[in-house]
């Protein structure tokens, strides 16, 4: 299963966690072990029990524990409805909410899995292996903090049919920072509710770092990650009771930081991308700008703005722009929606997209280039939700089949185009033969020769000779 595969993929002890109640008696199993076989064997082979599997890899086959913790794997998310538990269908409706609205690779990248655990939701996010686990708590809270304040927003200000799954059933995120952790296995029994947890979403196609998560997403951004301090500030404010909670104010306009960045005349472009650019990066803004302008008409505002934003602006960087020009852009097309994004959400997008890093050309030469990702195109369909009447407005931006659609009808005109070509060709070379013909009927006659002696030496019917003599 992937889920192993992934854990062990850099060595160490995976533990199989098993749990039961017996005879009122909570018992726990805990199997330690580096073999992809026996942990099959463990899920396969305990179907009356709990099955858990740990986010992280151990040292040595003895103790789940943070101690003895040798690579975390996995950042987490618990969601749990504890009173009242989410049935299958409801975790769905959660997940695509999640999945649409919360990790946009803005804020907070895509996970790798979602997890119905039998009445609620786990989130993982795969790393590639952190042996530092107190570095890895800033992360883990950076990423619970803002999922939390997430789900606070989608029960008091969304009017969605996921808003209405959270309220209900009092959705809440545990606040777990355990790098020993174990999550509930999908596929197999959630005994205390004697419910099959799924697997709800997959996709393996990334492993994180947490610097590439540092500078990429703005949740985990160096403002955003907790320090020690910080921490113990928190835990002192919780036990303090009698201070109120402050009211949340509106975010500050946040400007984009150029500072630094300044890269014009230092930016390395690999010539052999150039070709790229030009015959799909730069087409796919302009059909970016025909998705706004369709759905403007169709008068959708919502639902995709912040994925757009969030695919544009690395396209910009990737075509090799100026950064004040990539500005520039991202705010104009900002201006294009019905209900335009605000400033400062534009700005952080841009702020963490206009970064510097150190690249190697392939001759070579060292130089500075800046943090983006490059889309696919089924990707960006996928985000967008791009329909196929929708794409037919697009150059790039559409589905195979349409693509192939599109290809037959060119080849279609390339072929009509050769046969008229020939067909002139033909034309032209039949009227050269018969002018000379004609000459040398005018010849053979001006030497005396007749019509009957003229066609049987040229090898034509006496009337084509009369016709041609007679005009």
């Amino acid at each position: 299963m992937s889920l192993f595969t992934t854990l062990l993929s850099d060595g160490g002890f995976a533990c199989y966690c098993l749990g039961r109640v017996y005879n009122d008696r909570k018992e726990w199993k805990n199997n330690l072990t580096d073999s992809l076989e026996k942990l099959n064997i463990y899920r396969a082979g305990n179907l009356d029990w709990n099955n858990y599997l740990s986010v992280s890899t151990f040292k040595r086959n003895s103790r789940r524990c943070e101690s003895n913790v040798k690579e975390v794997k996995r950042l987490y998310v618990d969601m749990d409805a504890h009173e009242n538990p989410i049935n299958y269908d409801e975790a769905k409706v959660l997940a695509n909410y999640m999945l649409d609205n919360w990790f946009d690779e803005e804020e907070l990248p895509e996970p790798n899995y979602i997890v119905f655990s039998g009445r609620g939701l786990q989130i993982l996010f795969t790393l590639n292996g952190c042996d530092n686990v107190p570095e890895w708590k800033q992360y883990q809270s950076a990423l619970l903090n803002i999922c939390q304040k997430l789900l606070e927003n989608l029960k008091n200000h969304s009017l969605s049919e996921a808003s209405d799954v959270a309220v209900e059933h009092n959705v809440s995120i545990d606040d777990l920072k355990d790098a020993a952790r174990v999550m509930r296995m999908p596929d197999t029994v959630n005994l205390k509710q004697n419910v099959e947890a799924k697997l709800l979403y997959e996709n393996e196609e990334h492993e994180y770092t947490l610097n590439e998560l540092n500078t990429t997403f703005t949740a985990f951004s160096d403002d955003n990650l907790p320090t020690i301090d910080e921490k113990k500030t928190k835990k002192k404010t919780k036990s303090d009771k009698g201070k109120k909670k402050k009211t949340k104010s509106e975010p500050a306009e946040r400007n984009v930081d150029m500072s630094n960045i300044d890269m014009d005349d230092k930016q390395i472009v690999d010539p052999n991308f150039l070709k790229i650019i030009e015959n799909t990066i730069k087409p796919r803004l302009f059909d970016l700008e025909t998705l706004i302008r369709v759905r403007n008409e169709a008068g959708i505002d919502d639902g995709y703005r912040n994925n757009l934003i969030a695919i544009y602006i690395p396209t910009l960087v990737s075509c090799g722009y100026k950064n004040d020009y990539v500005v520039k852009e991202a705010h104009r097309i900002n201006s294009l929606f019905n209900k335009p994004l605000k400033q400062a959400e534009v700005n952080d997008w841009l702020n963490s997209c206009l970064k510097k890093k150190e690249i190697v050309s392939a001759d070579g030469k060292k130089g500075v280039g800046r943090v983006y990702y490059r889309f696919y195109t089924n990707t960006i369909i996928e985000k967008l939700q791009i329909t196929p009447e929708e794409q037919e407005s697009m150059k790039v931006l559409c589905d195979e089949k349409l693509k192939r659609k599109r290809n037959r009808e060119k080849n279609k005109d390339k072929q009509n185009a050769n046969r008229r070509e020939v067909y002139a060709q033909k034309t032209a070379d039949k009227r050269k033969v018969k002018e000379e013909r004609n000459k040398r009927i005018h010849e053979l006659s001006a030497d005396g020769l007749s019509a009957r002696q003229i066609a049987k030496q040229l090898g034509v019917n006496a009337s084509t000779v009369s016709r041609v003599l007679n005009k």
